[in-house]
This record gives structure tokens, C-alpha cells and sequence, in this order.
């Protein structure tokens, strides 16, 4: 027999996990001068779980065929944190950004946005598991706690 407990557990880790793609026009310079810039559509996929403390009281309980439910609809909020974190980069000349410090290679671009993103996420009591950023699908740079 199958211990509940821990079958309850096991479908909640998986409940509690998100995954959002976006594309972010920027442009940048290698080089760091900007009569170099280029643009580009960076394509980010962040990995989101939730934490404990995560509004559990928007955990709505629904009626389907007379039997309660429990719903995790927290898509649209959770995405709308990511997406208005990222807009801030938008359309932006990432080179002039105080955060880059003039570096705005994908590989520390990823890192900086992921630092940042994993702070600002983490006050809503969400945690970034992974951000994987790219200018095309066959360069893809990964920035991760666990890899």
C-alpha cells in the first residue's frame, strides 16, 4: 500500500513548479562600444517553484461533482511577476545599464538577470530554479542552483 503522505508530497513538488518562456528585444555591443550595437531577441525560459509561504489563501477550493477540490491556478500571477520583472530590460541598450557594467555577453547578462530575478522573486516567496537565456535555439546559456 502506498504511503499517502508521501504520494501527497510528491504531487505537490510537482504542482508547485512553473515554467514561463519570453522573448526580450534588447540590443548590446560585444565590444562595449556603441557604435557596434546590434540588436537581438533574447529567448529566456524560467523555472519557478513555489515556496511555503506563497499566498497559500489564493488556493481556491472548487466544487466538481459535488466533490472539493483544490486548484493551483497561480499561472497568470506568477507569470505576471516574472514578465514585469524582465520588462524593465526591454528595448534596452543593455551595455548602459549600471548592472552590466558594460558587459553584456549572454553568459553574464544570464547571470546578472538571474541574481536579480532570484532576488526580486524571492521576496514574493518564489524561488528561480533555473533561467536558461539565448539570442538563438542553438547558443543557449543555463544559470541554475542545481545543474
Amino acid at each position: 500500500m502506498a504511503d499517502t503522505a508521501t504520494g501527497t508530497q510528491k504531487q505537490q513538488e510537482l504542482d508547485d513548479r512553473y515554467c514561463f518562456h519570453y522573448y526580450l528585444p534588447i540590443t548590446h555591443s560585444v565590444d562595449n562600444i556603441i557604435d557596434h550595437k546590434h540588436s537581438h531577441t533574447l529567448e529566456i525560459t524560467t523555472y519557478i517553484r513555489l515556496l511555503s509561504g506563497f499566498e497559500q489563501d489564493d488556493i481556491q477550493s472548487r466544487s466538481v461533482d459535488g466533490k472539493q477540490t483544490r486548484s493551483r491556478e497561480k499561472f497568470g500571477e506568477i507569470e505576471k511577476f516574472a514578465s514585469e520583472f524582465l520588462k524593465r530590460y526591454e528595448g534596452q541598450y543593455l551595455n548602459s545599464l549600471n548592472e552590466f557594467g558594460g558587459d553584456a555577453s549572454i553568459e553574464h547578462v544570464g547571470d546578472v538577470i538571474y541574481a536579480a530575478m532570484s532576488e526580486y522573486l524571492l521576496a514574493k516567496q518564489l524561488f528561480l530554479e533555473r533561467l536558461e537565456i539565448g539570442e538563438n535555439p542553438l547558443r543557449v546559456y543555463v544559470v541554475s542552483t542545481y545543474l
